[in-house]
């Protein structure tokens, strides 16, 4: 249960590994209800900035069910705890994905960090304004946001002939 929800959330979110770790329930779920939006901690993001982030229908309804069984065993804070009354440290996320990787028999090596290039994709799939691709990734410039997009060829092909063609 843990561990398919750590994935869906990080594919979902687009999450980095130390963020996903240091989540509290709090940030997540209210009375028993999963929140519409992620709101992470200034302190536990890259920059200090902190930031907030839609959940989608699925997402949240796969947290409500994961608290309800978290709680059946822990009280604690922590929506991923570890040891010592502490959250899960990212090296035991890396591990859990790598596991999940490999007992999925996908011949790619799977990472955190990949799964964060996954939803920077998808969101470019789906045609989503650049901006809102780098607000949602928390990217702090376009340069850095560069370096996850995958090239396609035949789309930057297609762009040319429509804007040739006068159809954009």
């Amino acid at each position: 249960m843990r561990d398919r929800t750590l994935v869906e959330l990080m594919a979902a979110t687009g999450l980095r590994v130390s963020e996903v770790a240091a989540l509290r329930v709090a940030q997540v779920i209210e009375q028993g209800r999963a929140k519409e939006f992620l709101h992470l901690l200034a302190a536990d993001t890259k920059r200090h900035k902190g930031g907030k982030l839609p959940l989608n229908d699925r997402v949240r309804a796969m947290l409500e069910l994961y608290v309800l069984w978290l709680r059946d065993w822990y009280e604690g804070e922590w929506l991923f705890p570890g040891y010592e009354d502490r959250h899960i440290s990212s090296r035991a996320v890396q591990k859990i994905i790598r596991r999940l990787a490999k007992a999925a028999g996908l011949a790619k090596k799977v990472t955190p960090h990949s799964m964060r290039k996954h939803f920077i994709n998808r969101l470019l799939d789906a045609k989503t304004d650049i901006r809102t691709v780098r607000s949602l990734s928390r990217h702090a410039n376009l340069e850095s946001l560069h370096a996850y997009v995958e090239e396609d060829e035949q789309a930057a092909v297609e762009a040319v002939k429509r804007l040739s063609d006068g159809r954009q």
